[in-house]
């Protein structure tokens, strides 16, 4: 269990990759097929599994829950420590050139948009720290282009909410998944802003050291029905 600490606990170098967003804006993602091989090389391949605990098809598109499952070794007592992540993902249904609905692709879109939403539960390791609007900027690249040899991002710290420093801006559709997967509502998520969304999903990602739910909430003044939170 120590040496999968350890290995999460190094800094995010994974391929990112960048795709067109609402407003002309460029967002940084990580393939999920990139997530699969260093979660193999993290856990193990043996050693982690996953599940689609719920796909529903809405008039626009499909929306997905998938559950990383991954089995450590406690390395006092010898026992089986079982650790889960749940991540939320969505995706339009699309259509070819004679109109035929492309159901099926939209399915399997929602399905690995909620397996990588899940992987990055697990921290920076994994990129989650590609939700924080301030981290340094690397190389351009290009929507099908990796960026190679760039040096490992560094997160800066969103865990302090600065009213001063926010601008109203909305959320984006990422940092309301990951909020709804560590046990927010859909609703609450959407009504916050994206410097609050920031600093409540920067307090939670801490591997090591995980902040519950409320305790996040509470640094940005919002008061949630669920006391426990669920942690990152």
């Amino acid at each position: 269990m120590s040496e999968v600490e350890a290995a999460l606990a190094q800094p995010f170098n994974l391929p990112v990759y960048q795709k067109d967003g609402p407003g002309g804006k460029k967002f940084d993602y990580v393939a999920w097929y990139q997530s699969v091989r260093h979660a193999n090389q993290v856990f193990g391949p043996m050693a982690w599994s996953t599940t689609i605990k719920q796909l529903t098809q809405n008039p626009k598109g499909y929306e997905a829950i998938v559950s990383i499952r991954v089995l450590t070794i406690d390395d006092t007592t010898g026992t089986v420590v079982e650790t889960t992540r749940d991540g939320a993902g969505y995706s339009d249904i699309t259509q070819t050139r004679a109109g035929e609905e492309l159901r099926d692709m939209a399915s399997k879109a929602a399905a690995t948009d909620a397996l990588s939403k899940a992987f990055k539960l697990f921290g920076d390791n994994f990129g989650l720290g590609l939700y924080d609007k301030d981290l340094p900027a690397a190389a351009s690249t290009s929507a099908t282009t990796p960026r190679q040899g760039q040096a490992p991002r560094q997160a800066s710290d969103t865990t302090v909410y600065n009213p001063a420093q926010d601008d109203g801006g909305r959320p984006t559709r990422n940092q309301i998944s990951a909020l709804v997967a560590a046990g927010l509502d859909e609703r609450t998520a959407g009504s916050l802003t994206f410097r609050k969304a920031s600093t409540m999903i920067g307090a939670l990602k801490n591997w090591e050291n995980p902040v519950d739910l409320a305790t996040a909430a509470g640094r940005v003044g919002l008061v949630i029905d669920n006391p426990d939170g669920i942690p990152f």
